[in-house]
């Protein structure tokens, strides 16, 4: 099943200001296409070299950090 970012990760990235900037590198986007993936809570946060950059950063282990999506869920979120 896939996996997404939970809801209050999300909010930390959003609230941190370092890390954000770092995320974005990570995903070579600009800064201010960041809230759309955030927003969306995008597949691409989930991305091994993300959830590692963001696990160091919040010092909580990778697992801790997302939360299964049912099959249900992850197709309506692509439509």
């Amino acid at each position: 099943m896939p996996y997404r970012l939970k809801q209050e990760i999300i909010k930390e990235i959003q609230q941190g200001g370092t890390i954000y900037g770092l995320i974005a590198d990570e995903l070579e986007i600009a800064p201010v296409s960041l809230p759309v993936i955030l927003n969306r809570n995008h597949r691409r946060l989930t991305e091994y070299g993300n959830l590692k950059l963001i696990s160091k950063y919040l010092k909580k282990p990778i697992d801790t950090l997302v939360e299964q999506v049912s099959k249900i869920e992850a197709a309506s979120a692509t439509a």
